[in-house]
């Protein structure tokens, strides 16, 4: 396994799921990254059918509020985020999502971890 596919899966191991669901979908991204598959979007849409995307939830401390956004193709209301470019480590997307979509730089919160993997892998 290549660092960068090494630092996705030390990143992804350092999520703690909060039940069953949580903890086979995170299995299944480790074996995911592990089996040499492509990782990043290669041509827009969506191929290939698996690749990474960093969401992210914006958090207004004085509130307490959480933001989502209305996805224009989706039809639905989610947290901001956008595909990982290649090499891209799923911070540095939240980080350049966050900023292209909001205008804000993104700023992690000591109750939801840190930026782990800020560095490129």
């Amino acid at each position: 396994m290549d660092a960068a596919r090494r630092g996705l899966a030390r990143t992804v191991s350092l999520i703690e799921p909060s039940d069953e669901i949580e903890a086979d979908h995170r299995a299944a991204v480790l074996e995911w990254i592990g089996s040499g598959a492509p990782l990043y979007r290669t041509r827009p849409p969506d191929e290939p059918d698996r690749h990474l995307v960093s969401y992210f939830v914006p958090y207004d401390a004085a509130s307490g509020a959480l933001m989502m956004v209305a996805h224009r193709k989706a039809g639905l209301d989610l947290p901001p985020g956008g595909h990982c470019e290649p090499g891209e480590s799923p911070w540095t997307t939240v980080a350049r999502e966050c900023v292209e979509e909001l205008g804000v730089a993104a700023v992690p919160v000591p109750w939801a971890g840190t930026a782990v993997g800020s560095e490129n892998p």
